[in-house]
């Protein structure tokens, strides 16, 4: 990494200032979520480092595609958006992931927390984020907060989740009463779809929280994959969730990862007709990784 690790305070300081000050209401933090983007030269390929990690950047995914398919008026937007809202609340289900997001939740306070003595941080600022953390940890921890309950009380996806299962699973034969729902008027369905999605926004909320947080405090360098090959050591003090990849868009390759707990290495690949071969040439591309600590 060119980025030394004496660097690491004033980048931490730097990029907490930045994301403080877009942090400041739900309205942005929506903003944020409904405007996934694309890059126009680069493509970026993440790689998550841990399953914590993982488990947020799969909901992530998800959201951002119930977001662009819900505002569709087509009868195949609307199938699409049901169907990545059948796999959030798949995913929401499951009956590790508030323990998961209390982990992430704790580490990342825990990091931010050590700032609280730093004199080019704004302790005001810095107190809301700290906050709203503490308030998504009393959140999860509740007994009485169950992150699917109200969605998966909605009849009509609990039958299109237990179909998907199945090949052709949701086809007027299997799903009549979803066929019907989707002979509604685009506005009818896109009334449901928000609805129905909304259940979910306090997940929502959380998933942005850390990842927008996660996000803001990376370290970066320009590097060259040899011969289409590169590995590199992971300093496990840095606590890092994220590795990108960033590579131009006109050279039409991808990496495949390979990563431990101290180690990543990636083999850049191209598409040749219907193989996929690893490349040979040298590539350049720039490598990011994202922290939580």
């Amino acid at each position: 990494m060119s980025v030394e690790i004496s660097d690491k305070e004033n980048l931490e300081l730097k990029q907490f200032e930045l994301f403080i000050d877009e942090f400041s209401s739900e309205d942005k933090v929506d903003a944020a979520i409904d405007s996934p983007g694309f890059d126009v030269k680069c493509i970026k390929y993440e790689q998550p480092l841990n399953e914590q990690i993982r488990l947020c950047l799969r909901l992530d995914h998800l959201f951002h595609k119930v977001e662009h398919a819900r505002i569709g008026d087509s009868v195949s937007r609307s199938r699409d958006a049901i169907h990545s809202l059948v796999q959030l609340v798949q995913v929401s289900d499951r009956p590790d992931l508030k323990s998961k997001l209390i982990t992430m939740l704790k580490q990342i306070k825990d990091h931010y927390s050590k700032m609280m003595d730093k004199p080019q941080v704004d302790q005001n600022k810095l107190i809301l984020v700290l906050d709203q953390a503490e308030h998504y940890i009393r959140q999860l921890t509740s007994a009485d907060f169950r992150l699917a309950d109200q969605i998966k009380k909605i009849e009509l996806l609990n039958n299109i989740r237990m179909q998907q299962i199945n090949p052709a699973g949701d086809s007027v034969f299997s799903l009549p009463e979803y066929y019907l729902w989707l002979h509604r008027s685009s506005e009818e369905r896109k009334a449901d779809i928000k609805t129905w999605s909304d259940k979910l926004k306090d997940l929502r909320l959380v998933i942005c929280f850390i990842l927008k947080l996660i996000r803001q405090n990376s370290f970066s360098s320009q590097e060259i994959a040899a011969g289409g090959f590169y590995q590199s050591h992971i300093d496990s003090s840095l606590g890092c969730q994220i590795v990108e990849v960033k590579v131009g868009k006109n050279i039409g390759v991808y990496p495949k990862f390979s990563v431990g707990r101290n180690h990543l290495s990636f083999h850049f690949m191209h598409l040749n007709e219907d193989k996929i071969q690893k490349v040979v040439k040298d590539i350049p591309f720039e490598l990011s990784f994202f922290c939580a600590g």
